[in-house]
């Protein structure tokens, strides 16, 4: 992602520690995010709006059928630190699309 969010207005004072949240993107034929939802939370409201935030701006090579852009869910985990800035992470969680 290239936006930075650390003026977000939901960054308050986090912990010192990196919390997670674990966001389902639906990721549209061209690559942007039509919808988020938290899957998990980090247990802090606050980091879980900047994950959905971060979510919302960021874009995706689309998942291909045949050649063809295929609208798709993924699951991402978000991490924020504790100067609120997110970060990604590779690891996918098993489970199915909400």
């Amino acid at each position: 992602m290239q936006n930075s969010l650390r003026d977000h207005p939901a960054i308050v004072k986090l912990p010192d520690r990196e919390r997670t949240t674990y966001v389902w993107l639906r990721v549209g034929r061209d690559g942007t995010v039509g919808d988020s939802r938290v899957s998990r939370t980090s247990g802090r409201i606050e980091v879980d709006r900047i994950a959905l935030d971060a979510a919302s701006i960021a874009t995706f090579e689309p998942g291909l059928l045949d050649g063809q852009p295929l609208e798709t869910w993924v699951s991402l985990p978000f991490v924020v630190g504790s100067h609120g800035q997110p970060a990604g992470n590779s690891h996918v969680p098993p489970g199915t699309a909400p």
